[in-house]
């Protein structure tokens, strides 16, 4: 963070804590001052309904006249937590899924990780990667588990599964800008319940109090596009999304894309002149062969396959894997992880959004048109278990200028994350606050499927042991020919290679030794 952007934080944060008291203020700015800068994060509520710090901490401390008439301004878009352990209402047991039984022919067609022909891919590999994504949220929070109802609904034969308080499924009517979405169910609620155990409250202006309305999300529809190429390798991709942290994603494609070609221009070259030169051979061949009357038998073919012969087994090989390699690299593996979308990536971003959570770089321009675009990005100060009655007196605005590498950024080819940010953790913390338990390490599952490995392996090695097999095979016809793979002693290739030193000069030399017997004219080439 520069100094400008910490002095900007300060004024803001001091602008939003005016109910602290001097004391825990000082503290909280010496907090944000020394701390590295923030991801930043935002909310629903924030994104679509123009909601600010000062309205949610009003809110929190039953002060907030705008939140009593319109509920929208408040913090909301979250789920309740019961006080009763019997009862499964929002996070209560869990928050219960299903996965649309289409889900997987629909979308296992769209993820470009075969190889060639053959499936890589399975349904239990979807799954995984769908319960992976979970874990990314509920490892995080001990309150929030995700309870999988898929193998209860295929009994139900509805859709969507009234068992499944989120429904997940394949869609081809997504906006164009989208290639998921979680469209969110909610419903005014006077008997919310956050998960310090408090309750939300409203003072009245006869200064009586009671519970206040807020905006409790029951369910959610998530959906991800059909018509849209997906992966599965987070991991492996990653390697290429690291390299945009140097320049822009199109910059990148770019350089990339020039050495591809350039390496695959150099092999052709290679090929196109040790070809030149071999027919270049052959010609001369015809042209001997004319002259000596058949002295390497007059087979073009063995003058071939001689030049042949001579070549390396591994530049040949080297040669046809430069040729071949440098697309099926870029079609197969570089595409894939350029242009389709992290499934696992997407799962983790959706589900951001089915807890309350929005994009922190298109905040204002996602603004509902009835409401202002006042949303704030919002940093927060490390978590302390003490303050988990009020958290959102932690919370602070964000500079502008920090650096981001939310999971909830717009969701992109080009900024796939699994993993949650610190920052990400201390929004679901401030959104659901615990008050008895310590507050956890980031957990992150750094699963390799090694999918991209094995491609790597097979689109390269594949093609590399082609071409040691095809030099082998030109040098055993070499060899089957009856022709020695070293021919410098045999003075018409010699003339081949353009040694012409050794054999009669002249056309009148040519057709004196043309006159010589065949015994004669074996002796010449053969001595």
């Amino acid at each position: 963070m520069t100094r400008r952007g910490q002095v900007r934080s300060a004024v803001a944060c001091s602008a939003t804590r005016r109910s602290v008291s001097r004391l825990h203020m000082l503290g909280l700015l010496l907090l944000v001052l020394c701390s590295a800068p923030t991801a930043g994060w935002t909310t629903i509520s924030a994104a679509n309904f123009g909601t600010t710090l000062k309205t949610t901490q009003e809110q929190m401390a039953g002060v907030c006249e705008e939140c009593q008439r319109d509920p929208m301004r408040g913090l909301g878009y979250i789920w309740t937590f019961p006080e009763s352990p019997n009862d499964d209402t929002g996070l209560g047991g869990g928050i219960t899924y299903a996965l649309d039984p289409k889900l997987c022919d629909d979308m296992l067609p769209r993820f470009m990780e075969d190889i060639w022909f053959i499936p890589f891919l399975n349904c239990g590999d979807l799954e995984d990667a769908f319960t992976r994504g979970l874990e990314a949220w509920s490892k995080n929070h001990p309150l929030i588990s995700f309870v999988d109802v898929s193998e209860e609904c295929k009994q139900q034969d509805v859709t969507p599964c009234p068992l499944a308080e989120v429904w997940v499924t394949a869609s081809d009517e997504l906006s164009a800008s989208a290639v998921a979405s979680a469209l969110s169910g909610v419903r005014y609620s006077s008997t919310f319940r956050y998960t310090n155990g408090h309750r939300p409250i409203v003072t009245r202006s006869d200064g009586s109090t009671g519970q206040a309305v807020v905006v409790e999300t029951y369910g959610a529809t998530v959906s991800f596009s059909k018509s849209e190429c997906w992966y599965l390798d987070s991991q492996f991709c990653s390697g290429f999304h690291d390299l945009k942290d140097h320049a822009s994603p199109n910059t990148v494609r770019t350089v990339g894309l020039t050495l591809l070609f350039l390496i695959w221009g150099i092999a052709l070259l290679g090929n196109i002149i040790q070809l030149a030169l071999t027919f270049r051979a052959i010609r001369r061949a015809a042209a001997m062969d004319k002259a000596f009357q058949g002295c390497c038998d007059g087979t073009i073919w063995r003058a071939y396959l001689r030049s042949l012969s001579t070549w390396s087994v591994f530049g040949t090989s080297l040669r046809l894997v430069l040729l071949i390699v440098p697309w099926t690299f870029y079609r197969a593996i570089f595409v894939t992880c350029w242009d389709c979308f992290d499934f696992e990536g997407a799962v983790v971003h959706e589900w951001g959004h089915v807890l309350g959570l929005s994009h922190p770089d298109l905040l204002t321009s996602e603004t509902n048109t009835n409401y202002p675009p006042t949303g704030e990005n919002l940093g927060t100060v490390a978590y302390e278990p003490a303050a988990c009655a009020d958290p959102w007196q932690s919370v602070f605005i964000r500079p502008t200028d920090a650096e981001n590498v939310s999971v909830m950024l717009g969701f992109t080819q080009h900024n796939p994350r699994v993993c949650l940010s610190e920052d990400d953790q201390q929004a679901l913390w401030a959104i659901y606050p615990l008050c008895n338990a310590s507050f956890p390490e980031l957990y992150c599952d750094d699963t390799r499927l090694r999918i991209g490995a094995v491609r790597i392996f097979i689109y390269i090695l594949i093609p590399f042991l082609l071409g040691v097999v095809f030099a082998l095979v030109l040098h055993w016809r070499a060899a089957e020919s009856g022709l020695p793979l070293n021919w410098c002693h045999c003075t018409c290739i010699d003339y081949v290679l353009g040694v012409r030193d050794k054999l009669p000069q002249g056309k009148a030399g040519k057709r004196q030794a043309v006159s010589k017997s065949g015994s004669n004219t074996q002796a010449v080439v053969r001595s």
